[in-house]
């Protein structure tokens, strides 16, 4: 006899780190729990597959990755109660009804959503631009019911200049009503219900910091049916990655040229200083210390996530991750996102626990990148799925060729494995100041002439 039957299979609960457990019967004697779930001690988004075999005599014991419950139960005499013909339309005809009130009230609840949105945007930039007089003197709004908010139309879209996994970006120029003037902008764009959320939050955070010569300045937005835009200032020197990549450290270039002429245009236009990079880890600092003044986490600082003016101004963008603070200075993230790992202190990877302290990680391994003129932490050094392992066992980034002792200290002491212990952006900033100050010799010595990349 076929003892299949007699297994009765009650679901009662199953919970798993962001994903959902299936289980399925594989023959008579047991049961296979297949299940998707987060790689330990990551929110990376990387899954492995695991299958847990239960026979009749035991169960499956809870765990931290989830727990299922179900009971054996002998079906052999169990018959089933005759109903009547009619209890079969009734219940499709009151599941219908059922259905049809509840798409009603989704839709009524959607539209009521957008409003809101709409709502929430114009008090939001109504705020921001009568607070910020270099708004109101910069961009030229319509004066209608949604006159500060840009409307599509006045946009005139060219090239991506970046795309991300939350939006697009585009160069643009705005149009301006009253004088037909054009001004160069980036929009960044969300074409579906996920990317116009989060681009939603974004706006909400860059709203809430207001304005800071090292945060990338916003113009407005627009929000339709379809999509979110967002409008900032155009950085024609791109992102910090790009530009450390696309230049030379001075020493580097003196070593190769034999000695040749130094002041050669073309050369010292590619060519980047000491007093050069740590001015880039000055001002970031900077804009970090205002960012976490102001209780929020940014928790993608990175290269990428960092623009340059046409006069080297660092300007810190990308608040797509980014959360306010709760009142113990924490953020605790509680569902799957994808994060950037390499650049996560070892709280965040493993207890989704972001603050000040967090991001002091993060600005420590930017300044690696900044100080290796671009190179990707941890790209041979460890496997990348042991990663969290080899930062608990104090496995450290090198020290970058083009650093100084002072500066590799300061990496150092943004990567202690206690968050306490890390210091603060006031900190870092006084520390960055001091070094700023006693690398001026470093430009002077050289008596090269900075040359600014357009």
């Amino acid at each position: 006899m076929n003892n299949t039957k007699y297994w009765n299979r009650y679901w009662q609960s199953a919970y798993m780190c962001f994903d959902e457990t299936l289980f399925t019967l594989e023959d008579n004697r047991s049961i296979a729990l297949k299940a998707k779930f987060i790689l330990e001690n990551s929110l990376s988004g990387v899954f492995i597959d695991y299958t847990y075999s239960v026979h009749d005599s035991c169960y499956p014991p809870i765990n931290k990755y989830f727990y299922i419950n179900f009971n054996k139960k002998h079906n052999s005499q169990t018959t089933v109660e005759e109903k009547p013909e009619h209890s079969a339309s009734t219940i499709i005809l009151m599941a219908c009804i059922l259905m049809v009130l509840i798409l009603l009230l989704l839709y009524t609840s959607r539209m009521n959503r957008k409003q809101d949105i709409n709502v929430n945007i114009l008090i939001s930039l109504t705020s921001m631009i009568e607070s910020e007089e270099n708004y109101e003197t910069e961009l030229e709004f319509e004066s209608t019911e949604k006159k500060h908010l840009i409307p599509k139309d006045r946009l005139k879209f060219m090239e991506v200049i970046a795309t991300g996994c939350f939006s697009v970006v585009h160069r643009a120029e705005y149009i301006e009503r009253h004088n037909e003037r054009r001004r160069e902008v980036a929009v960044k764009c969300g074409n579906n219900e996920m990317q116009n959320k989060i681009l939603l939050e974004e706006l909400t955070i860059i709203l809430a910091l207001r304005s800071h010569i090292n945060i990338a300045k916003i113009f407005g937005a627009d929000y339709s049916e379809t999509n979110v835009l967002l409008v900032f200032e155009y950085y024609p020197n791109g992102n910090l990655l790009h530009f450390l990549r696309t230049h030379t450290f001075f020493d580097a270039v003196l070593q190769t040229t034999n000695n040749e002429d130094s002041n050669n245009t073309s050369t010292c236009e590619s060519m980047l200083s000491f007093a050069d990079l740590t001015s880039f880890s000055r001002q970031l600092c900077e804009g970090m210390h205002y960012i976490s003044q102001n209780k929020i986490v940014h928790r993608d600082l990175a290269a990428r996530n960092v623009l340059l003016d046409e006069n080297l101004i660092v300007k810190i963008c990308d608040f797509g991750l980014s959360k306010q603070v709760d009142c113990n200075g924490r953020y605790v993230e509680k569902t799957n996102v994808i994060l950037p790992i390499k650049w996560m202190a070892i709280e965040a990877i493993e207890d989704g626990i972001f603050s000040e302290k967090s991001d002091v990680w993060s600005f420590g391994v930017v300044l690696w990148e900044i100080f290796t003129l671009g190179n990707e932490p941890y790209n041979d050094s460890v496997v990348f799925t042991k990663l969290l392992t080899a930062l608990k066992n104090e496995c450290k980034l090198e020290k970058p060729v083009y650093c100084t002792d002072n500066m590799y200290s300061i990496m150092l002491k943004s990567w202690n494995i206690q968050a306490h212990s890390r210091p603060t952006f006031g900190s870092l900033r006084d520390d960055l100041l001091e070094e700023t100050n006693t690398t001026k010799h470093y430009t002077n010595t050289m008596g090269l002439k900075r040359v600014n990349v357009v």
